[in-house]
């Protein structure tokens, strides 16, 4: 099953995240459309280019990240995904939780 996440955040910017094709979209304040893949987002944060600080995006991927860890801890992944499998689970690129 895929997961795509939305989140909607008060500076009216969206992050729209796709498990299966690991992709993340974002969405300015200009409805403005930036499509990534994942190692590219996270290579974006880490040499700070503008998208990256203008937008918040470190930021908003760390929220995005605790949320993910939240469901994890507490089993309640949406619909069908079931965080007890005996896989591990990867939360945006990094080693698997335990």
């Amino acid at each position: 099953m895929t997961l795509v996440l939305q989140l909607n955040f008060i500076d009216h910017t969206k992050l729209v995240l796709t498990s299966a094709a690991r992709t993340i979209r974002i969405v300015t304040k200009d409805n403005e459309l930036h499509v990534f893949s994942l190692e590219d987002v996270l290579e974006i944060c880490r040499r700070g280019d503008p998208l990256a600080t203008e937008f918040g995006l470190k930021q908003k991927i760390l929220y995005i990240k605790e949320i993910l860890r939240s469901w994890h801890r507490t089993g309640r992944f949406p619909g069908e995904i079931d965080a007890d499998d005996d896989e591990p689970v990867v939360i945006l690129g990094e080693g698997p939780l335990d």
